[in-house]
């Protein structure tokens, strides 16, 4: 038979840990510095910039969305003749954000990224 648990303490065992991952000493969280790649498409955050590239493709569409799912913006680039572009988002409040670029082939490449 069950029994009620109404002002019993929700502890899962008296064996609980945390375990925390050592701190980079030269402030690198893993997140600054992201390539997403999908089949020619590859897609770079790095300090406030985020830069497409494609080997194939001449356009694309660069979607950013919040943590929530909103898209806050949405940007059609134009790979140069060496295959690549850049745009800052750098300006965004500080948060956690998501990027999308799609191409006119329909190849998508998603990354999540930092502003601090």
């Amino acid at each position: 038979m069950a029994q009620p648990t109404i002002g019993a303490s929700n502890v899962i065992s008296s064996y609980d840990t945390l375990y925390v991952a050592p701190v980079d000493p030269n402030g690198n969280t893993g997140i600054n510095d992201l390539i997403a790649h999908n089949g020619t498409m590859r897609m770079r955050y790095d300090s406030g910039y985020i830069t497409v590239s494609s080997e194939d493709a001449t356009t694309a569409t660069l979607y950013i969305y919040t943590s929530t799912g909103q898209t806050i913006r949405e940007e059609g680039l134009n790979l140069r003749s060496s295959g690549y572009a850049s745009t800052s988002v750098g300006i965004l409040p500080q948060g956690v954000y998501i990027a999308r670029v799609k191409n006119a082939e329909g190849e998508t490449c998603t990354t999540k990224f930092v502003v601090k």
